[in-house]
């Protein structure tokens, strides 16, 4: 971050995962709490341990620049995790509520990467983000198409921005 600042560029950390649990995302949360899953977004035991984390980051301070987390210009925005596609819209607004509450500061940036479903319109949630892989269900046409079709049912409530693409499969 203290290099991020000195060559002004901005960044958006992302606090867990939805898949690739090498992350410290939402299988290892459960894992540690003997529980599966698919119970990250429902379970009030794993929810709060993600609001651990949330308050824990946003409030570190940088032992280089000795600026707290949630203080740094930096931070462009702080996303819920990498693809956390089996977000519901309840736990993404609570947790959404809830980084604001700890870092009014920073934006929030929606995470979900599901093409096709139209992306949360919620106050605590400021900018919207899609990952487009040929792969992933809800393309239809191609991932030009989903992004157009996307960014029309957002119809300018919030920014709109494509964080990866590609051909994989």
């Amino acid at each position: 971050l203290a290099l991020a600042h000195k060559y002004r560029v901005r960044v958006m950390p992302d606090l867990t995962a939805d898949y690739g649990d090498y992350l410290g995302g939402v299988g290892t949360y459960a894992a540690h709490r003997g529980k599966k899953r698919a119970q990250f977004y429902t379970d009030p035991q794993l929810r709060e341990d993600y609001r651990t984390t949330v308050r824990y980051v946003l409030n570190r301070v940088n032992t280089i620049t000795g600026i707290p987390y949630k203080e740094d210009k930096a931070i462009l925005a702080w996303q819920f995790g990498n693809e956390m596609m089996g977000a519901n819209t309840n736990w993404l607004s609570e947790m959404a509520a809830y980084m604001k509450s700890e870092d009014p500061n920073h934006l929030v940036a929606e995470t979900r990467h599901r093409p096709g479903v139209v992306p949360l319109i919620d106050p605590n949630i400021d900018l919207l983000t899609r990952h487009y892989y040929t792969s992933y269900a809800g393309l239809g046409k191609g991932w030009e198409e989903a992004l157009r079709a996307e960014v029309e049912s957002v119809k300018g409530q919030r920014p709109f921005f494509v964080g990866e693409y590609g051909p994989y499969v």
